[in-house]
């Protein structure tokens, strides 16, 4: 296997592993204990038909694959922002509340000093409210300084968008990946064609030509003193040293089987 080949490999691992965490996840909420099983079957299920270029029943499926990991990962963004939401209107209702308890106080204690002028025993009251009236004022600061604190996720369909993003990227790079990969399976199972056949076979013959030459001077033998050693036919002998001049000449050549034989003596 080639190194590109290897990395395919790895891709839709990868792609496949990184999809099946968060469609899991869901599944094992929707469907409890064989929520597993629902994940991997819909999984096995996309490759199979993008592997046998069922189109249309193959984007079926990676789309209910991918409904899962996009419920996973868009609805605690959906719920965080919903709970920011109620959060920061509670907290707004708090201060409204809060200022008009202040006003309510203020009103209170102008109405019992006003009455204090002419009448005696309001002090009681005026301190209880001014007491009142001062807690309510410290407690609006602190709502009002609190404020700020609260968490707000800026634009969470942003956040969201991203994700859908991310998940169609490894969608698509995965359905592209099993397309690759069923190339490379298509092409290794292809029969040899007459054409790389006879490619192969000048291959073989122009190099072992060239062996049977220098193997016939460094040993200082004929072609038929080899011949004879070697158990095969001078005349095999003779064509494969003039393989090529045969071959462009447009003369018979050297047999597969001779040239196996040769090829079988010279080791």
């Amino acid at each position: 296997m080639q190194t590109s080949d290897k990395f395919s490999a790895v891709t839709l691992i990868l792609t496949t592993s990184i999809i099946q965490w968060h469609s899991i996840q869901f599944w094992m909420e929707a469907a409890e204990s064989i929520g597993f099983l629902w994940s991997i079957a819909i999984e096995a299920a996309a490759v199979w038909l993008w592997w046998h270029k069922k189109t249309a029943l193959a984007f079926i499926a990676s789309s209910l694959l991918m409904a899962g990991p996009l419920y996973s990962l868009s609805a605690p963004v959906y719920e965080g922002k919903q709970s920011e939401v109620a959060l920061a209107s509670s907290h707004q209702q708090q201060i409204d509340l809060s200022r008009a308890s202040i006003t309510a106080l203020k009103q209170s204690l102008a109405s019992y000093q006003q009455n204090s002028l002419s009448r005696v025993g309001w002090a009681t009251r005026i301190d209880e409210t001014r007491n009142a009236l001062q807690a309510e004022t410290a407690n609006l600061k602190l709502l009002i300084n609190a404020g700020p604190k609260l968490k707000q996720t800026p634009m969470p369909w942003l956040v969201i968008a991203i994700e859908v993003l991310g998940l169609a990227v490894l969608l698509l790079t995965q359905v592209l990946t099993i397309q690759a990969l069923r190339g490379i399976s298509v092409k290794s199972k292809q029969p040899e064609t007459a054409e790389d056949s006879r490619h192969d076979y000048s291959e073989l013959a122009h190099a072992l030509s060239s062996r049977l030459s220098d193997t016939l001077s460094a040993e200082g033998l004929s072609q038929a003193e080899w011949a004879r050693c070697n158990g095969v036919s001078t005349k095999s002998v003779s064509m494969l040293i003039n393989h090529q001049k045969r071959s462009e000449a447009g003369k018979e050549c050297i047999s597969k089987n001779e040239l196996s034989g040769i090829r079988n003596a010279l080791g």
